[in-house]
């Protein structure tokens, strides 16, 4: 469970930081853009990415640092002032990350008040929302609060970024290295008790393989350690509690649900009450899912492993895509040819080849999904600019290149300016010589003989 944390918390918030330090600044600087016509081939044209007057940031609870830290690393890097609303399960925590943030503005020279925390219930997150001081909202957390999120922003026409849920496929082919693929697919269902929103909700196993991945990952579920991360004995848990009661009364009736539906449960699937004080739940193995359950199409966000079989890439995809999630994915495959094949048309923000989850260590690349998985993006350079406004800008090349109006285009205009001016159109974009030759020799008539 500490080591789920530091692979959670931790390691993408110094990845982050290595990557805005090293790459950052260029990421920001004013871009070129060419291409311009010939009626502009005088003017310089690029982009500015100024920064955004303030940012409102709402964490969720699953990772209570790193879901800050990470849009303040952005925030602060492009300039700009961030107010948090961190989850009301976190308000203790938030005082720790603000004192860090706080501490390290004062270390590089900047202003400590740069950052602030806001703690509270819903009221304080539509405050934030509908508050006509707030330039950009990043939200991240459920499709539900995300909806709400974008009414309320709509006020003020507020733009929003909307990391919403997940309802991630892990696809297995049956030519893979089971026991490897199944490690991993381990790690990816019970990290932080599956409290992940690019966590493995949905695996899709090649018929042929299906028991033998089953029996593999009831052996991972039934080695599992369930306990308190925090203890007096020093031990090392595996798998610590589920975050608020709601999520594991949710988790308990999606388990319910598809067994009474003709699922079946393999391993564990209820809450656990001998361990004390704690939000516990049995790691869960459960197949035979279909679509008439609320597990093939809710966000379970708990330790469960969902498994769905498969026989051919068409019916493969079709049951993929039938979500209304589309967040992260990971495809398995020996044969690079169809492991991209079937990539390719899997709907969703991010794919991980053979791997899981490696994308959001690769801070060069935007984080987000599609359909109710949210739009917009953070991280990699599309995330730091999304702190900014973009403004283009056009100059002259040199003050000897001013743009200055010849005489049928100036007002009041002159009688045979429309004639000029196609003849501009016909020279500037005319498909060949005998086009553009009568629109030169019109559109020079116009300039040297104005009618007016």
């Amino acid at each position: 469970m500490i080591s789920s944390q530091l692979l959670g918390e931790i390691v993408p918030t110094v990845e982050k930081l290595r990557w805005m330090i090293a790459h950052g600044e260029q990421a920001l600087q004013p871009e070129q853009r060419y291409g311009q016509g010939l009626l502009v081939l005088h003017k310089k044209a690029y982009i500015e990415y100024r920064p955004l007057p303030v940012l409102a940031i709402f964490a969720p609870n699953n990772y209570p640092y790193t879901n800050a830290m990470n849009h303040v690393i952005s925030g602060c890097f492009a300039g700009c002032g961030v107010v948090i609303k961190v989850s009301e399960f976190t308000s203790w925590s938030a005082r720790l990350i603000l004192r860090i943030v706080r501490k390290a503005l004062v270390e590089v020279g900047g202003d400590p008040e740069l950052v602030q925390i806001v703690t509270g219930m819903a009221k304080t997150g539509e405050a934030l929302c509908r508050s006509k001081n707030i330039d950009k909202i990043i939200f991240t957390g459920s499709d539900k609060i995300g909806k709400i999120i974008s009414r309320q922003a709509s006020d003020n026409l507020t733009p929003c970024v909307l990391e919403l849920g997940g309802k991630d496929p892990f696809i297995v082919f049956g030519d893979v290295n089971l026991d490897r693929v199944c490690d991993i697919a381990g790690r990816g269902v019970f990290q932080n008790a599956g409290q992940n929103c690019i966590g493995i909700e949905r695996i899709f196993v090649e018929k042929p393989i299906e028991k033998a991945f089953i029996d593999r990952m009831v052996a991972i579920a039934s080695k599992i350690r369930v306990g308190k991360p925090i203890n007096q004995e020093g031990r090392v848990y595996d798998l610590g509690a589920l975050c608020t009661p709601p999520q594991i009364a949710h988790v308990e009736s999606l388990i319910k649900d598809a067994v009474s539906k003709g699922a079946i449960l393999h391993f564990g699937g209820k809450r656990i009450t001998n361990l004390g004080p704690g939000l516990f739940f049995e790691p869960t193995v459960i197949s035979n899912i279909n679509t008439s359950m609320r597990i093939a199409h809710e966000e379970v966000f708990g330790p469960v492993c969902a498994i769905r079989s498969f026989q051919t890439e068409e019916e493969l995809i079709q049951m993929v895509n039938d979500c209304p999630f589309a967040l992260g994915s990971s495809v398995f495959s020996r044969s690079s040819k169809r492991m991209k094949r079937v990539a390719s048309c899997i709907q969703t923000g991010m794919v991980n080849c053979n791997d899981f989850g490696v994308n959001y260590l690769v801070q060069s690349l935007p984080f987000g999904g599609t359909k109710a998985s949210g739009y917009g993006r953070f991280g990699g350079e599309e995330g730091l600019r999304a702190c900014c406004q973009l403004v283009a800008v056009t100059e002259d090349y040199s003050s000897l290149a001013e743009t200055s109006l010849p005489g049928p285009f100036k007002y009041p205009i002159a009688q045979n300016s429309p004639e000029a001016t196609g003849g501009l159109i016909e020279l500037a974009y005319g498909d060949c010589i005998t086009v553009k030759l009568p629109g030169l020799k019109t559109l020079l008539m116009g300039l040297i003989f104005p009618k007016y």
